[in-house]
Parts: structure tokens; sequence; C-alpha cells
């Protein structure tokens, strides 16, 4: 078994290391960022075209201390890297530095590294890989803390919260990987009715609606790292990816996810990336404003809300969102008694205009902001 490092946003490790357990694998150890586990290479693929809340998966390879180039060198060189890929393939080496210590610049550190995987294949094969910094074929991760130095193979490539939909943002667009990390989070299983009452370009909405269909969110990606490995196994793959297309189920009957916003380039956003990720006839969307908002089940209705509100990035004025966050409140306590809210919030002084006291909140970065994701239940 080999040992993989799955990387999510800071406040979702928790929900990461949930979902890697309910693929049976085995964790060793989580943060708020990271979570480590074993895994053979055929579930290695499932965790990539599976995880929800999951960036990146990286294997760990060397970890060692250095105080100059020489040191770097040396330590790198005791890796065979001529396993991983072909000499007539590409590579590219990205470097990330913090805290005091011998290296203050990063292009040093990344040169040095590939001089290493450079030198192995010249001396083994006579030629070497060429650097590619767009779409390289081995991508190698080092991450340097002071003297500590860990390196890492990226097996995922692009970032796995790109699921390939949303071309068409919002304003202020919210990451796949984190929408759908936030609905684990409140338990969502796709059971019931979901509403954003400020959708935007359609995030919460498309990724509530692939976990209710049960759609692995990279079963359309044909560019994982690791497909590009000289040990990737087709066959298994296949297998894997017929396997998870085996369990997608079709919602029959009424559409049970809303979205409404009183943008219309944010519903024209939501529509288009709606229409991408295949889920046009799933997922219901209304330009209206929001004192409107009704539920869109009946008024004997309940579900789930989710809703990312502005922060301060869209309205320039504090009073207007102040005015904004008290008629998001006296809406949801006015029409959707017995529905259970979560609202993420990057502003705390704003929630207290909502007129209600939160149940649960928890931590989360969106970017480099710290949010907060709130439980409101509205009480018939």
């Amino acid at each position: 078994m080999a040992r993989f490092l799955a990387l999510t946003s800071r406040g979702l490790g928790e929900v990461l290391k949930n979902e890697i357990s309910s693929l049976g694998l085995k964790v060793l150890k989580g943060s708020q960022t990271r979570v480590s586990f074993e895994s053979n290479w055929k579930n290695l693929y499932r965790a990539n075209l599976c995880l929800r809340s999951c960036t990146r998966i990286i294997m760990p390879i060397l970890d060692f201390n250095a105080y100059n180039g020489d040191d770097l060198y040396n330590n790198c060189k005791k890796h065979d890297f001529t396993k991983y890929i072909r000499p007539d393939q590409t590579l590219k080496v990205e470097v990330s530095l913090s805290g005091n210590g011998p290296f203050n610049n990063s292009i040093f550190v990344a040169q040095r590294i590939k001089d290493v995987v450079v030198d192995q294949f010249n001396n083994k094969f006579g030629k070497r890989p060429s650097v590619d910094l767009e779409a390289p074929d081995l991508y190698l991760v080092a991450r340097v803390r002071g003297s500590e130095v860990s390196l890492a193979v990226d097996t995922s490539g692009v970032s796995l919260a790109h699921r390939g939909y949303r071309l068409d943002q919002g304003m202020a667009p919210l990451r796949e990987h984190l929408a759908a990390g936030l609905l684990l989070r409140t338990g969502w299983t796709g059971e019931g009715l979901l509403y954003d009452p400020m959708c935007g370009s359609g995030t919460f909405l498309i990724e509530a609606e692939l976990i209710r269909q049960r759609v692995s969110p990279g079963i359309s990606r044909h560019n994982f790292a690791f497909q590009k490995m000289i040990n990737f196994d087709s066959g298994a793959f296949d297998q894997v990816v017929e396997e998870l297309m085996g369990l997608e189920r079709e919602t029959e009957g009424s559409v049970s996810t809303f979205g409404s916003d009183q943008d219309p380039r944010a519903i024209s956003a939501s529509q288009a990336n709606i229409e991408r990720a295949g889920m046009s006839d799933s997922i219901g969307l209304k330009q209206i404003s929001l004192h409107d908002c009704q539920p869109l089940g009946g008024a004997s209705s309940k579900g789930l809300i989710v809703v990312n509100p502005p922060y301060g990035e869209r309205l320039s004025n504090s009073r207007d969102l102040e005015e904004l966050y008290r008629l998001l409140g006296n809406q949801l306590k006015a029409h959707f008694r017995g529905w259970e809210a979560w609202i993420l919030s990057g502003n705390p002084d704003l929630t207290s205009f909502l007129g209600m006291k939160s149940e649960k909140s928890y931590t989360v970065f969106n970017g480099n902001l710290e949010c907060r994701w709130l439980k409101y239940a509205i009480r018939d």
C-alpha cells in the first residue's frame, strides 16, 4: 500500500476525512487542510474521481532537512524519478516557501530539484524530459518550511475543484469543492428540497444535484496526472469508471433543487453552468428579488436552504449590506418555517442583522477569507 495525502481548504479536513473513510480507505492522520491515507493505485484512481471536498491528492516521496543547494540536490538524488515518466515526457517543480530558513528563492529550489531529475534521466537514458509549466506529465510539489523539505508527486494534475462545468462565474464565485464540502457538512444526501435564494453562478445547486444523483465529480475528466505515469493501469481505471457510473441514479418527477437571484447576469451564468453540467432538467431557476422568495414546494413544504450572501465585495455601502441581511432573516422567518438554513458568513458583524441565533458554527476558509458556516433552524 502506498501513502497519499489529500488536500482541501482550511476547515474542510473533517469532511474530507469522512469522505475518504466512506471509500473504505485507511485514514492515517488528518488536519484542517489535509488527510493522509493508505491506498493501492486502483483506489487512488477512485479517490481522485470521487472526492467532492478535495482539491488534489499528492504522493509524498521525500522528507529531509536541507541547509544549502547541495543538501537539496544530494537528498533528492536518493529517490529514483525515472520510474514515473519516460524521457520524452515533461515535468514541472512547484515550490512553496515559509518560515525562516536557508532558502528565500523558490525558483532556486525548483531548479535544484529539476537538476536531479534531469541528471538521473541523462545518466540512465542519455536524454531527459523537458519542462512544461502548463500541463506537465510529472508534477512535483516541494514544500519548504524553514530547513524542512517535503517533496511529493501530484497525482491529480488540474485541481479536483475544477469540475469543468463552471466557465461562467458570478461576481463572487464559490469554488466547487468548497460548495460540495459545505453541503456535506450539512448532512445533505440528496433527499428532499434544496433552495438557494442568492444562487450566483449556481455552484451550490449543481454540487447538490451531483450528490443527489450520485455522480462522481471527476467522472468526465480525462486529464488526471496519474494517467500520464508509467505505472498507469488503464484497465483498472476503466473498471472504476464503469463501477461509479453504475452507482448513478436518475431523478424522476418534479424538480427538487431550486435557485433564484435578482441579478439577470447571475441567472444567465447559472443557466449556462447548469447546462454544461447536464442538469437542465434537474434544477429550477428563477430571476426574482429576495423580497419575493417563497418556498417553491408550497407553503407547507420543508427542506434545506443554503446561501452565500455578499460579505462586502459586491455592495460598497455597509448600510446596504445590513439591510440585505435583515431582509434575508425576515424572509426566512416569515416564509420558511420548518426549514433548515445554512449561511456562509465572511463578516461576523453582518450576521447579527439576520435576527436569528445560529445552532452550529463551523470555521472554513473561502480562499484567504475566514468564514463561518452557520446553521439556523427556522422554527414553526
